[in-house]
C-alpha cells in the first residue's frame, strides 16, 4: 500500500491482519474523529519482531479524538499464547469515554507491547457497562479506576517510554504482568487514581482464590524509573487512590520517581504517594520524592486477598525525600510511612539515607501496627537509627 492508495478510515485499517515487522502508518498532522483502531494480528519471534503503528510525513503527531462520544481509541486482543508484539509510537489520543489503549487476552499471556512518545488526555465520561470493548466489564477492579488512559490485561514484556497520560479516570492499569519497564513518563491528575500495577489477574476479595498467581509468585519483575505520579484523585472516591500502587510483584524497583500531591476524599484512608500492597516481595524504592500527599507518604500493606501463603516482605527505601504528607486531618494517615496488615515480615523493611520531615503535626508520624510495633517515633528507630537517615518530626 502507498500514500496514494492509503486507507481513509481507521475502520479500513482495522480490517487487515498484520504480522512480522508490518508497519501501519498514520499521516502526521491528521486527526481521526470518533473512530476506533482495532489491531488484528500477532508478532513475536526469536528476534523480538513487533508490528508498529506510527506516523509518516511532516507535522504534528497523528491524533485520535473521541469527542467524549466514542469508547475506545486503540484496542487489540491477541489470541495465541505468548504472541502479541505490537509497538505504538508517536500517536496522540484524547477525549475518549472509556479507554485510550487497551490490550487484553484470555489465551494464556500475550507478549510484547511497547507504547512510546504518546500524549493520552481526558479519557473519561463512560463506564464499564456502557462500552463495546471486549471483556472490559469483566476485568478485576476495573470499575474502581475506570475509565483508563492505558489498560493491559495478561500482557508480558511491556515497555512504556515517554508517555504523558493526564486527566483520565485513571492514567494506567497494568494487570497480570511480567517483565514491565516504565520510564521517562508522567501519569498525572487522574480523576480517581494514578498508576496501578497488579500481579493478580483476577480475584475475589476474601474468597481464597487468585487466578494465575502461584504461592511462589514466579518472576514478575518491574522497573519503574524517572516517572511522575502526581496530583491524582482530582474528583475523589472512597478508596483506591495513590500516585503509584503496586499490588504484587517480585523484585520491583522504583527509582528516581516523583509521587506527590495526590488527593482523595475526606473520608478515605488513601491518597498516598506510594502504595506497596498485596504480596510485593523485595521492592526497592530509591532516589524518589513523596511530598504533599493528603495520605501517607508511603503505605505498606500485606493485603493477601484471603490466600494463605502470600506474604509481603523485604521492602527497601534508599535516599528518598519524604516530606509534608498526611495533610488531611485524620488519624488514618501518616506523614512518613504506614505499615499495616498481618505479616510480621513487613518488619524487615529497611530505610537508609532518607530525608524525612513531618509537616502535618496533627498526623501520626508513623504507624507500624502490622509489624507488631507501636505508633511512635521511637518505634521507627528500629528502621532509621544507624541508617544515615535524616528525620525532622
Amino acid at each position: 500500500m502507498t500514500q496514494g492508495t492509503a486507507c481513509q478510515t481507521l475502520a479500513k485499517a482495522s480490517s487487515f491482519t498484520y504480522s512480522g515487522n508490518d508497519r501501519l502508518l498514520l499521516k502526521a498532522g491528521d486527526t481521526w474523529t470518533n473512530e476506533t483502531l482495532t489491531l488484528v494480528g500477532e508478532s513475536w519471534h526469536a528476534g523480538g519482531a513487533q508490528i508498529t503503528v506510527t506516523s509518516y510525513g511532516v507535522g504534528a503527531r497523528p491524533l485520535l479524538d473521541g469527542t467524549h462520544t466514542t469508547d475506545a481509541a486503540i484496542q487489540f486482543q491477541p489470541t495465541t499464547f505468548w504472541r502479541a508484539g505490537w509497538a505504538i509510537d508517536g500517536i496522540d489520543i484524547r477525549d475518549y469515554r472509556v479507554v485510550g489503549v487497551y490490550a487484553y487476552t484470555t489465551s494464556g499471556y500475550a507478549r510484547g507491547l511497547t507504547l512510546r512518545n504518546m500524549d493520552i488526555t481526558d479519557i473519561y465520561g463512560g463506564g464499564v457497562t456502557s462500552n463495546a470493548t471486549p471483556g472490559y466489564q469483566n476485568l478485576p477492579y476495573v470499575a474502581v479506576w475506570a475509565p483508563h488512559g492505558v489498560l493491559t490485561y495478561k500482557v508480558s514484556d511491556i515497555e512504556f517510554d515517554n508517555l504523558s497520560i493526564t486527566g483520565c479516570g485513571s492514567p494506567g492499569n497494568v494487570i497480570g504482568y511480567s517483565n514491565l519497564y516504565i520510564h521517562d513518563s508522567e501519569f498525572n491528575t487522574g480523576r480517581h487514581g494514578g498508576m496501578w500495577v497488579s500481579l493478580a489477574t483476577g480475584y475475589e476479595w476474601g474468597t481464597g482464590t487468585v487466578q494465575d498467581l502461584t504461592r511462589s509468585l514466579q518472576s514478575r519483575t518491574a522497573l519503574i524509573e524517572r516517572c511522575a505520579f502526581n496530583g491524582n484523585g482530582t474528583v475523589g472516591q472512597d478508596w483506591g487512590i495513590a500516585g503509584l500502587q503496586v499490588n504484587g510483584g517480585v523484585d520491583v524497583t522504583i527509582r528516581d520517581c516523583d509521587m506527590s500531591g495526590n488527593l482523595d476524599t475526606a473520608s478515605s484512608p488513601d491518597g498516598v504517594g506510594l502504595d506497596l500492597e498485596g504480596a510485593t516481595v523485595n521492592a526497592r524504592v530509591e532516589d524518589c520524592t513523596m511530598t504533599n500527599n493528603r495520605g501517607d507518604g508511603a503505605f505498606l500493606f500485606n493485603n493477601t486477598w484471603g490466600v494463605p501463603g502470600l506474604v509481603q516482605s523485604g521492602a527497601t527505601f534508599i535516599n528518598n525525600t519524604i516530606a509534608n504528607n498526611g495533610l488531611k486531618n485524620q488519624n488514618s494517615t501518616c506523614a512518613f510511612i504506614r505499615i499495616a496488615g498481618t505479616a510480621p515480615q513487613n518488619a524487615s523493611t529497611t530505610l537508609t539515607g532518607n530525608t524525612v520531615s513531618c509537616g502535618a503535626t496533627q498526623e501520626t508520624f508513623n504507624e507500624l501496627s502490622g509489624a507488631g510495633l507501636t505508633n511512635s517515633i521511637a518505634a521507627i528507630t528500629r528502621f532509621v537509627n544507624g541508617g544515615g537517615n535524616t528525620v525532622c518530626p
